[in-house]
Parts: structure tokens; sequence; C-alpha cells
């Protein structure tokens, strides 16, 4: 990677391990290149559910969604602080919408020059019911992608 050009990351997040990885891989890289990190987290809104065990979805209410607020300016402020004690410059945005529709419309809006992601690395049933943001970002972007399996 050193023969590219990196001036920005995008790192989406949400609150799996997997995610965690990524932000730390991207803080590193991006101090390698002097380079500003950008974090999201997308909220679809429309697909917010809580998973009960007999595989069945129930819509979440709108008071567990405004709580859920906070916990995902949490989530983006520590990512932040992390990357911030290792020198890099940050900023860090929340958004509402499908995530694989939204993170390569955003990657493209902020003319980043990669995109460092965390895989959960399900199969099989489970990555059918929940499906792949990351295979779909992959698909829709032209943007060097990194990705981070468990």
């Amino acid at each position: 990677m050193r023969n590219m050009k990196i001036a920005r990351i995008l790192v989406p997040l949400d609150f799996e391990e997997p995610c965690q990885a990524a932000a730390d891989l991207a803080a590193s890289v991006a101090n390698d290149y002097g380079a500003e990190v950008i974090f999201v987290h997308v909220f679809d809104r429309e697909a917010a559910i809580a998973h009960s065990e007999t595989g069945y979805y129930t819509p979440i209410d709108a008071e567990t969604i405004e709580g859920m607020h906070a916990d995902i300016k949490a989530l983006l402020a520590k990512a932040e602080t992390a990357a911030q004690n290792k020198g890099v410059k940050t900023s860090s945005r929340a958004y509402y919408g499908r995530p694989s529709e939204v993170i390569p419309a955003l990657a493209k809006e902020f003319g980043v020059d990669l995109i460092v992601m965390g895989s959960h690395g399900r199969t099989g049933v489970s990555r059918v019911m929940v499906g792949s943001v990351t295979e779909e970002v992959l698909r829709h972007t032209q943007i060097p992608t990194l990705v981070i399996h468990p």
C-alpha cells in the first residue's frame, strides 16, 4: 500500500468486535500515512429489529431506538478518542439508511481513498438471514476496501 495515496479513510462501525479491530487498524494506517479517519455508524431504522431465539424479528419501539442514539454517540466517541490518542485526525458522524447503500455513497461524497470494515464472518443460515453489509459494500464501490475478519 506504500504507493497508494491515502489521505482519508472511512471506517463504518457497529457494536461488534470486528469493527473495533477495523478501527484500530485504520488508525494505524492513518498514522503511517498522515491520513484522517472518518468513523461512521449507519442506523437502518426500517431494519431495526430485535432478534428472538425462534428466528423471528420484531420491530424495535421508538423509545428503544432513542436509547440507542446515546450508545451510537458513545461508540463513535470511543473510536475517535482511541485514534486521536495515536495522533490521528478524526471525525465521526451517524446516519440513517441502509448501510450497504449509505456507506459507498459516503465514501464517494467524502472522497476517501480507503474503506476499512469489519466482517462478522457469518455463514450458513445466519448469513442468509442477516446478510452481509460488507459484501454489498464491496459490490457497490470502486474504492479500495480492506476487510477485517474475526
